[in-house]
Parts: C-alpha cells; structure tokens; sequence
C-alpha cells in the first residue's frame, strides 16, 4: 500500500477498500454514499487464544480465551443492509492453535509427542504474553495451549492431554484443529450477521519449516474452510 505522508494508516486502508469496492460497479452505476455518518469501516481482531489452567506456557492467558459457543445471532434491520449504510470489513481476525501431526511430530523428540509434552510442566512467570519459562518441557515454548478449544467442544478429551505417543499426539492435535474449524465457524457467521463488506482470518500457516527458526503453530487452512463452507 502507497504510504501518504500526513495521513493515518487507518484512513488508507478505507482508502484501499473503497476503490476495491468500487471497482466492481460499472461506471455510473456506484453505491450512493452512507446517508449517515458512520463511526467506523474497519474492525482488527479479535484474536481467539490458546489457553491452559493446568499447563503453562510462553503464551497462554489474555482476555479472549472464552469460547464464543453459541454464537450470538444479532441481525441488523433489513433497512440497515447493503453497501450505501453503514457496515464493517474485518481486516484480521483468527484464533491460535497447533498445527497437523504431520507438521508438528517431526520439531519434536518421540518422548514430547504430546500437548503437554509428555514430562513435568514448566515454570512459567510473569506476563502471560512472552512470557519466561524454565524447564525441560519443550510444549512450554511453542505458543498457545490448545485446551479450551478442546475442552469447549469435546469435554473430556481434554484431561488426555499428557498422553504420549503418535496416535495419542495425532488425536489431541486433530481435535484441537477440528476445536478451532467449529470456534471459527461461529465467530464469522456472527459477523456474517451483520452488514459486512467481508471477512480476512489471520494466521492460517503451518509450521513454517522443520528447519528453521521461527517455529510459531497455527490451524490448517484446509480445516477451518471446510467448516467455514461457502458463502451464501
């Protein structure tokens, strides 16, 4: 996106959606303008995060570890519909989980293969965003816990978590993923509710290399779309 000296990042972004918006209307065919002023166009987050009560982590605790289950339906009135009122793009948005057996098992040792890592919890203090953590448990470093997306659908699948071994690692992961597919799936057919121009769920990568540095976890895409299905 072209910087603008003097002007926020904020308005260059409604900046961006409004040619992008427009672009699709054959000229002299356009959208009146909002008869109303709108107080904003554009929502950031929130983010769903990982969250254990019984294993810490770096990652871990903030203010958006609740569920959003049922999601909660509000429809505006059919009068407040369309692209001439007032309406919201939300530009990112996503919730923080573990990735595939496939991508994860090989970052880690046979003996960890387990989503509290198969030994002693760490000890974890301070801040619980980036926070330390000392111990030999390497789960400890690798982000968010996955526990309330599990428990929040599966119930008490979640009291397995320190069961290690591939097939028990491989059922923890993918009911985790498949925790995180449902929770999204609520959360955008909440903002599908509303008069919204469109939707960018953030952080759909795999593990980002066996080899290298950042190893930072996040959902299937191919998970969360299935569950997403089309829109209507």
């Amino acid at each position: 996106m072209i910087q603008i000296e003097g002007v926020s990042k904020s308005y260059q972004r409604k900046l961006v959606l409004d040619d992008a918006v427009m672009s699709v209307f054959p000229p002299g065919h356009t959208p009146p303008a909002p008869s109303q002023s709108c107080p904003d166009f554009e929502a950031h987050g929130p983010y769903t995060h990982g969250f254990s009560a019984s294993f810490p982590a770096v990652n871990g605790q903030d203010d958006h570890v609740n569920i959003n289950l049922p999601p909660a339906l509000v429809a505006p009135a059919p009068a407040a519909r369309g692209v001439s009122k007032c309406g919201m793009f939300f530009s990112e948005f996503g919730a923080s989980v573990f990735s595939s057996f496939e991508s994860v098992a090989p970052t880690l040792a046979p003996a960890h293969w387990a989503l509290w890592g198969g030994v002693a919890p760490a000890v974890c203090t301070g801040s619980p965003w980036g926070r330390p953590c000392v111990g030999d448990n390497p789960l400890a470093q690798r982000n968010y816990p996955c526990d309330n997306f599990i428990r929040a659908y599966f119930g008490d699948r979640a009291d397995h978590l320190n069961e290690t071994g591939p097939l028990a690692f491989a059922s923890q992961l993918y009911f985790c993923m498949v925790g995180q597919a449902l929770e999204k799936k609520g959360d955008i057919e909440q903002r599908r509710a509303q008069n919204h121009f469109g939707t960018i769920t953030w952080q759909l990568n795999e593990v980002r290399g066996r080899r290298g540095r950042d190893r930072r976890w996040s959902s299937s895409p191919q998970t969360l779309a299935r569950a997403q299905g089309p829109h209507p």
